[in-house]
């Protein structure tokens, strides 16, 4: 099945205080939105995966994961998502994406999604009310977060 999750095991270079962090975040009413960000290499991918098996079963609809790392064209971000989704693109992409996730709880990890602002940008606003709500960011091992 594309965008399969495979929970694994934390270690303790995961580090416990950003997971348990960001497990709150997401985790929280009303939250539908929060984006991890710092430098290649910082552990954003294993802390996402991390907080991702710790909270699986608290999405009926489960866990996907997209690595993004292979798309260069900032258009084909939606239709990849679509297609891990198992839906076929209709006329306007981003509609069909905002009515898809309005439906499901679904915990959705776009990994590498930070390599293009213009696809970041329109992503976001194709969430439509799913992304309106409360959005934090969180850095790990760093002491900022920008926004």
């Amino acid at each position: 099945m594309p965008g399969a999750f495979q929970p694994r095991t934390p270690n303790s270079s995961d580090g416990e205080h950003d997971i348990a962090e960001v497990a709150a975040l997401v985790a929280a009413p009303g939250r539908h939105l929060v984006t991890l960000t710092g430098p290649g290499g910082v552990g954003k991918t294993r802390l996402g995966i991390a907080v991702a098996t710790m909270l699986e079963n608290r999405f009926t609809d489960g866990v996907r994961f997209l690595d993004l790392t292979a798309i260069t064209d900032p258009e084909q971000v939606i239709p990849a998502v679509l297609n891990m989704l198992g839906l076929r693109e209709e006329a306007v992409p981003s509609a069909q994406l905002a009515r898809a996730l309005e439906r499901r709880s679904l915990l959705l990890i776009l990994d590498n999604f930070g390599a293009s602002a213009r696809s970041r940008a329109r992503s976001q606003s194709c969430v439509g009310a799913r992304a309106s709500g409360p959005h934090d960011c969180h850095q790990p091992r760093a002491t900022q977060c920008q926004r």
